[in-house]
């Protein structure tokens, strides 16, 4: 699973692949005869589109809400394989690809946290022979920081020279990003 953005000024891309692979195996007891059943299914769902960004509003107390609505599209690849030991064997694959209308919704709160909720649907009554496709997903989030820092030998004596720590922040709506370079005299004992 994954969720990839990429974004230009309030104009977003993203897509959002889920591999799935599933296997179980039973014994059923027959009026007769013990038999092995085995089912695999290995699926693919992948939703990708586009967005625009809306916000952020200042709702008070340091906390802003940006809204982003989308167009998107979602693509399922299905494969089920069931196994009857001795015997036979039922092979079905499921295969669409359905448009999708959807909204998020993230704030940003005072301390790092933020929220993003967001939900869709699609399928719209038949489009590739699909009623309807729908989600709604909650997420609580904490931004993470990476940290470089550099320990460099300016001289014979191998002094450390500190410099100030300079922090370049990235963020994107999932997740807030910061890389942190410079020197420490600490860098070698961490």
């Amino acid at each position: 699973m994954g969720e990839f953005e990429v974004h230009k000024g309030p104009i977003g891309v993203f897509v959002s692949p889920l591999y799935i692979s599933l296997k179980d195996r039973t014994q059923v007891q027959g009026q007769f005869e013990s038999r092995e059943v085995t089912v695999k299914e290995k699926a693919w769902l992948i939703d990708y589109g586009a967005s625009y960004a809306f916000g952020p509003w200042d709702l008070g107390k340091s906390t802003k809400l940006t809204l982003e609505p989308y167009a998107a599209g979602r693509y399922l690849h299905d494969k089920i394989k069931i196994s009857v030991s001795p015997g036979r064997t039922h092979d079905k694959t499921i295969e669409f690809n359905t448009p999708v209308i959807g909204l998020r919704a993230h704030w940003d709160f005072d301390n790092p946290w933020f929220l993003d909720i967001f939900g869709d649907y699609g399928g719209f009554g038949g489009v590739d022979n699909v009623n309807q496709t729908w989600q709604a997903v909650g997420m609580l989030g904490y931004p993470w920081v990476i940290r470089q820092e550099v320990l460099r030998d300016l001289n014979m004596h191998s002094k450390a020279v500190t410099t100030e720590l300079l922090s370049h922040p990235c963020s994107s709506h999932h997740s807030s990003v910061g890389i942190i370079k410079g020197v420490s005299p600490l860098a070698g004992r961490l």
